[in-house]
């Protein structure tokens, strides 16, 4: 279709994923049985930083922030 990849990396910090995953968990909100804090800080270990051009879009900041940025990053040639 001619269009242009566009990578969005989606972070946080630790003690936000943490939370998130916490809550989740209490919460019963995902249907994957291991998905906690430990399976987050053994994909951390393994993870490999993107080495091509892309977006980090932090979602510590406001949720419209993150839009923003998400959409700027799709829609610039």
């Amino acid at each position: 279709m001619g269009d242009a990849w566009r990578i969005l990396e989606c972070v946080c910090s630790e003690e936000t994923a943490r939370r998130r995953l916490e809550a989740d968990v209490l919460a019963g909100r995902h249907p994957a049985a291991n998905r906690n804090f430990e399976l987050y800080l053994e994909v951390k270990r393994a993870w490999e930083p993107i080495i091509i051009p892309h977006t980090v879009i932090d979602t510590d900041a406001p949720l419209e922030e993150c839009i923003e940025r998400g959409v700027a990053a799709l829609t610039t040639p």
